[in-house]
């Protein structure tokens, strides 16, 4: 529908101006959020979780097609990323077998705090959890359960858990995805084994973990 009038216009563009300060001001707290958790003297930590593409992942993965590969049968890998800010990355595979929803967010959290606590014997007061925009895997009622039981237990006494607007979720998370691609963009990776190596050898924080 194309709008002609100058009244029509005119309130278009500024209901575009208010989502997009709308967009701005959630990726400032986001950046706010994630500086805290970043910042050693601060009693927080800040993680970011989102799934990848599984249609990459299919394995066996030929990064060259060919009529024999793209007539053999590939199983689809699913690929869940944390990130911890100026911490750790954390990359988990699954297979179609495990239904996609809040447990394999909740269990991939839930692993990146174990390691947390492994490295550290403690983890911080609060927890800033940025999660994808949908209700499938990040909003559902088991998650914000289990979130409140971790509060109720003591684990944390505040976790504050944020969500980025629909269409404008793409965040530094998805450069750790992106890596991969690149790599996966000139070599093979014909099982989990070297599907696994893969994503050890392409993401590298700056002290070379």
């Amino acid at each position: 529908m194309v709008h002609q009038s100058t009244p029509e216009r005119q309130t278009l563009k500024k209901a575009q101006l208010i989502h997009h300060n709308f967009v701005k001001a959630e990726r400032q707290l986001y950046y706010y959020r994630r500086a805290k958790g970043a910042d050693p003297n601060d009693d927080s930590i800040s993680m970011i979780v989102d799934a990848a593409d599984q249609q990459k992942y299919a394995l066996p993965y030929h990064y060259v097609a060919t009529k024999s590969s793209e007539k053999c049968i590939r199983v689809p890998v699913h690929l869940m990323g944390v990130l911890v800010h100026c911490e750790a990355d954390h990359a988990y595979t699954y297979f179609e077998n495990f239904k996609q929803g809040n447990n394999v967010t909740i269990e991939a959290i839930h692993s990146a705090l174990c390691d947390k606590l492994a490295r550290d014997g403690q983890l911080p007061s609060t927890l800033y959890l940025q999660l994808d925009n949908t209700s499938k895997q990040c909003k559902a009622r088991y998650m914000i359960g289990w979130l409140g039981y971790l509060v109720k237990q003591g684990v944390f006494k505040t976790i504050v858990l944020s969500f980025l607007p629909v269409g404008h979720t793409h965040e530094d998370i998805d450069q750790v995805f992106s890596r991969l691609a690149v790599f996966l963009a000139c070599h093979d990776a014909f099982n989990m084994e070297q599907l696994h190596a893969a994503i050890r050898g392409t993401y590298q924080t700056k002290e070379g973990h």
